[in-house]
């Protein structure tokens, strides 16, 4: 089953997730946001499987919220929970780093289990991406 709630407690983050997928928008494919939540990627792994989960969140949008404004604060060894039905799953972050839009290649799929965090910064020019990595322990 899909993560359906994700807790930070560093940043003091208590979210809901959604499944997000693609959409056409001005004649080019894009990700679908989620609205005050945080987005699941449609085709990533779900917690309890190896694989990439791939989760999205807005630093700060007028319309859409601020789900991970705090995401910045973000350490090596900061604890991430996911949960689904099946139960709560614990991740630790490894790696903080930011990398142009264009580098998608952060959502490819993993040969081992992995939590991506991804939203844009810096806060309000939305230039490049904060990927933050995590894995279970």
């Amino acid at each position: 089953p899909p993560v359906n709630r994700i807790v930070i407690p560093r940043i003091e983050l208590d979210s809901s997730v959604i499944q997000v997928s693609t959409k056409v928008e001005r004649g080019e494919l894009v990700w679908q946001t989620a609205s005050n939540a945080v987005g699941h990627h449609q085709g990533t792994a779900d917690p309890g499987e190896v694989g990439n989960i791939v989760l999205s969140g807005h630093i700060r949008s007028l319309r859409e919220g601020m789900v991970f404004n705090r995401l910045p604060e973000l350490a090596p060894g900061d604890a991430i929970y996911l949960y689904s039905e099946l139960g709560k799953f614990r991740y630790k972050v490894v790696e903080t780093k930011v990398v142009l839009p264009t580098a998608i290649w952060v959502m490819d799929p993993t040969p081992d289990p992995t939590l991506t965090l991804i939203t844009c910064v810096p806060d309000w020019v939305y230039s490049h991406r904060l990927i933050v990595t995590a894995k279970p322990y």
